[in-house]
């Protein structure tokens, strides 16, 4: 390399420099974290909804964070084709971390939306979500991604139909590929996947032992998304477990789900993240 070439090329070089440019083979800076106070929410998906909207059958207490082992309530003696909870406890216990809390007192954390098909809001020192688009799916999701977690919540309808499903959403990958545990004030539950923007329940059930509060009343709604075990429980009942390997992590949050009828609103408060070993 002659003077004059030398000399060409580092002008080059201090130029890349101070315009900030990444030089081939260098480490691409940083992004940054979003944090805990950044919440994606339904932004993208009023096409979807719209999309869904139309007459198709869907196919689709205080903090307790350190509970481990669940009891589980008795078999109706009428045998039914409905999955219902069996009396022996058998989510058994793992290390965990409580890693996320929110009481949704803050007013900075999720996503705050209001219009005519869905919203977003605090109050009544909690987070309300509402639906006025049958068989549609909304949420709000944290902003990271985890794996083997624990989320759990409270949660009540506080206006429009019993038939309407709310609960938490786990390994959720965008709004059309995520897992949904869902209970409903009529006693429904059940966990679904929605793949490809399609809803299916993996399986369902009624609730026959009075598990699942109705009317306004807070219910404890837990989720378990660890390996390819996905566990839905209420109040300190484990009411189903599946299995499913499509998605192994994802984005986590709150979800409030409409069937037939719209007009759904739901309220959450007490939200809490924990990491759990999948071992």
């Amino acid at each position: 390399m002659n003077e004059t070439t030398g000399k060409f090329f580092m002008l080059l070089l201090v130029s890349a420099l101070l315009s900030g440019c990444t030089m081939p083979g260098a480490p691409a800076a940083a992004t940054q974290d979003p944090g805990p106070a950044y919440t994606q929410a339904a932004q993208t998906i009023i096409a979807g909804l719209t999309l869904n909207a139309p007459l198709s059958t869907p196919t689709q207490p205080v903090m307790a964070v350190t509970e481990t082992s669940l009891p589980t309530p008795t078999e109706p003696s009428t045998a039914t084709d409905t999955p219902v909870p069996t009396v022996t406890p058998t989510i058994t216990a793992n290390p965990e971390e409580v890693i996320f809390e929110d009481d949704f007192e803050g007013n900075s954390s999720w996503h705050t939306e209001q219009n005519d098909s869905f919203g977003f809001e605090y109050k009544d020192n909690g987070y309300a979500i509402y639906v006025n688009i049958p068989n549609a799916p909304v949420w709000s999701v944290r902003g990271k991604e985890y794996s083997a977690v624990r989320l759990e919540v409270d949660a009540a309808r506080i206006d429009g139909p019993k038939k309407g499903y709310y609960g938490l959403t786990c390994r959720h990958q965008d709004e059309e590929n995520y897992y949904a545990l869902l209970v409903s004030s009529d006693g429904s539950y059940g966990i679904g996947k929605i793949q490809n923007g399609e809803f299916e329940f993996l399986q369902e059930g009624s609730d026959q032992a009075g598990v699942i509060q109705g009317g306004e009343a807070m219910n404890r709604v837990r989720a378990d998304c660890i390996g390819d075990t996905l566990t839905l429980s209420t109040n300190g009942i484990k009411l189903l477990e599946v299995q499913d390997d499509e998605f192994e992590s994802g984005d986590v949050g709150v979800i409030v789900k409409t069937t037939l009828q719209e007009g759904l609103e739901v309220m959450f408060d007490n939200f809490a993240i924990i990491a759990v070993s999948d071992q």
